[in-house]
């Protein structure tokens, strides 16, 4: 054990971060030991050195693209680069797409953003990637749930991938130029290899695109839009807020339409569909964060996963104002079961109607629901108000969708539910 626990928070500090899991037998628990000293804390291990040739290819690789576009996600918020990322797309004119992780990273409202891609991205971010002739891979994955069809992404594109993790290099898309080391020190390489570019011609292609294509919620069901839902909490929040999600349907509308300004303000889990994981994060960032407000973002399926966690939150008296979207179903489970299932509906509807705001104050927590959608502004403006925790209750429509959307298996400029 004295060696094991260094080495597991060495690990867990190293490289691409993340947790370690140490499994401890009740033997070794309950043994006896004498201990003539304690061992050196674990520390994070020094960063391999980076292909300088390589980057220089990069650079002649951007040099002669005439539609590049950056794809970035959460390395860069794992790296902490998103200052040099910024810098690398107003020098040369890139635009940037970024991932569900990677939300945060870059100005929302700079005319280079081009929101999120991928399944529930938007189709602007989808239509330029599959036009670009080089894509710039930082700190991504190439998971399905970004690229949809991998051997349909960026057909016309040549990639280079930077990620500090040698595995995620060739493991769904073959990389032009690989480069492997951690991508703030790649991305301080390459800026002054990079020459002024204003792009003129390209950036005026995605200024049509953005004037011809759909953008904004598209209500299908009338009332309150949760998008419109959730702008209104950043508008009534407060500018340092932090975001977290469970995950559902809830997450990507958050997603969507949350206005993410600040690299590390939005907590979600990107790949395990871990329902339950966003009121535990929003204790957590609120505890590493004190004083801070903290919107935890919800589904009433999601929500009951770890509803327990709200004797914590009164204990603790946190500010987290939780946003609970409530459809009475597991909504992304029902929209792919009606999209494509032929509307097989299967444990996807609660039968069971819960006051969600009832049993908030049972917890000594405040307690709120929407009751008309003009009352949104209002409701939320009182909830935010108070210095501890809270919780509103906001309904949703049950055949509300989450669009525009990639079907399963589909290339990303395959999107429906969008009015072209």
């Amino acid at each position: 054990m004295l060696t094991i626990i260094p080495r597991a928070f060495s690990i867990a500090l190293s490289g691409r971060p993340g947790p370690v899991l140490i499994d401890v037998p009740k033997d070794v628990q309950l043994a006896e030991i004498d201990v003539g000293h304690w061992p050196a804390p674990g520390v994070k291990a020094a960063l391999p050195a980076i292909d300088r040739a390589a980057v220089t290819d990069a650079a002649s690789m951007i040099a002669r693209a005439k539609r590049p576009v950056i794809y970035a996600g959460g390395g860069v918020v794992g790296s902490g680069c998103h200052g040099p990322l910024y810098d690398l797309a107003k020098k040369n004119g890139i635009p940037v797409a970024l991932t569900l992780m990677g939300l945060g990273t870059f100005p929302p409202h700079d005319p280079l953003y081009l929101g999120m891609l991928g399944m529930h991205g938007s189709p602007l971010c989808n239509t330029v990637l599959d036009e670009a002739d080089l894509v710039l891979a930082l700190g991504v994955r190439f998971d399905d749930r970004a690229v949809g069809r991998a051997d349909e992404f960026c057909r016309r594109a040549g990639i280079i991938h930077v990620d500090v993790d040698a595995a995620e290099i060739h493991k769904i898309r073959r990389a032009d130029l690989p480069i492997v080391g951690d991508l703030g020190t790649v991305i301080s390489a390459l800026l002054p290899m990079v020459a002024s570019d204003g792009r003129d011609a390209w950036l005026s292609r995605i200024s049509a695109l953005k004037a011809a294509l759909p953008c904004g919620p598209n209500p299908r069901n009338g009332g309150l839009h949760p998008i419109d839902a959730i702008k209104t909490a950043h508008s009534l929040a407060p500018a340092d807020a932090i975001v977290c999600t469970d995950v559902g349907q809830h997450q990507m509308w958050a997603a969507q339409g949350y206005p993410l300004a600040k690299a590390g303000t939005f907590l979600t889990s990107g790949g395990l569909g871990t329902m339950g994981f966003g009121l535990p994060t929003a204790i957590g960032a609120a505890l590493a964060n004190p004083g801070r407000r903290v919107l935890c973002i919800s589904g009433d399926g999601s929500f009951q996963m770890n509803i327990q966690e709200l004797a914590t939150l009164a204990e603790l008296g946190l500010p987290v104002t939780i946003l609970l979207f409530n459809n009475g179903h597991l909504g992304l489970v029902r929209q792919q079961q009606e999209l494509f299932y032929e509307g097989n509906y299967i444990a996807s509807r609660f039968d069971l109607k819960l006051d969600f705001a009832a049993i908030s104050r049972q917890f000594g927590i405040q307690g709120f629901s929407v009751k008309q959608p003009e009352s949104i502004t209002d409701v939320l403006r009182e909830a935010l108000s108070h210095d501890g925790p809270s919780l509103v209750d906001i309904p949703v429509h049950h055949e509300e969708k989450v669009f525009p959307m990639v079907a399963p298996g589909r290339a990303n400029t395959e999107m429906i539910g969008i009015d072209l």
